[in-house]
């Protein structure tokens, strides 16, 4: 294969795996609702991230990457090996669904640490990738506000006496701390945003997002809405010290 085909292939990929970013809310709520979709897309994503490596220049941190890959798949193949011997009766399915969330996490990992790395020499990766991210965290604060209303939502907690809810999805601590990163995003391309009528339009997904973080009712949630919007007014007053400073 030519060095310009493979190139292609490995922005093609890339490309993929950006999309991949948008389509975490929605794997989410299909995981919630009980449906094998998440983990069907997510065991296809996974040779897709390898493939994206493998076809990437030669540099130290790919071969690191598929050394450590390599290895991985050798050790999961030696457990399901192993379990296939002793386990009796057993389950392929089950098996091979828990190999997939084991390995999942520390190989996407790698995978979007080399697309950054490799991409960003391409596109104005970092750009794209803060709308991506304010993108998903809208998208997240919408999905608890529909559970909320259809009154569907999960609670947060399964003591009575604690309130607040998940909309639809899993854990809340781990929701708080997706909304509380997603929001420092939000928060980022409120400040970069130069135009009064894009700020205008950006303030209800805001509100919407702060209320989501305030509904969850864990700490981390509340902890990180007021510290971030507390940082947002730190930074617009040195943004903007000789305006307040002349209010004053």
């Amino acid at each position: 294969m030519s060095a310009h085909k493979l190139k292609k292939i490995h922005y093609f990929l890339g490309a993929l795996l950006i999309g991949y970013i948008l389509l975490q809310p929605f794997l989410d709520v299909s995981a919630f609702l009980g449906l094998p979709v998440s983990t069907i897309i997510r065991a296809v994503i996974i040779p897709i991230g390898v493939l994206f490596i493998l076809t990437m220049p030669h540099t130290k941190w790919k071969t690191a990457s598929v050394f450590y890959i390599t290895f991985l798949a050798i050790v999961m193949a030696g457990h399901l090996l192993n379990n296939i011997i002793v386990k009796d009766p057993i389950s392929l399915g089950a098996e091979v669904n828990h190999i997939v969330k084991t390995i999942y996490f520390p190989i996407m990992l790698i995978v979007y640490a080399m697309l950054f790395y490799s991409m960003t020499a391409v596109w104005d990766f970092r750009t794209k990738l803060v709308k991506y991210i304010v993108i998903n965290t809208a998208v997240v604060a919408f999905i608890i506000l529909i559970a909320h209303i259809t009154g569907t939502a999960k609670s947060s907690y399964h003591n009575v006496l604690r309130d607040g809810h998940t909309g639809w999805f899993f854990s809340g601590n781990e929701l708080s701390v997706i909304l509380a990163v997603g929001f420092s995003f939000v928060m980022l391309a409120f400040l970069l945003i130069s135009t009064k009528r894009l700020k205008w339009l950006m303030l209800p997904g805001m509100l919407l997002i702060i209320w989501s973080m305030l509904n969850i009712g864990t700490k981390v949630a509340l902890g990180a809405a007021v510290l971030i919007l507390l940082l947002e007014l730190l930074l617009l007053f040195w943004k903007n010290e000789e305006q307040v400073i002349r209010f004053i």
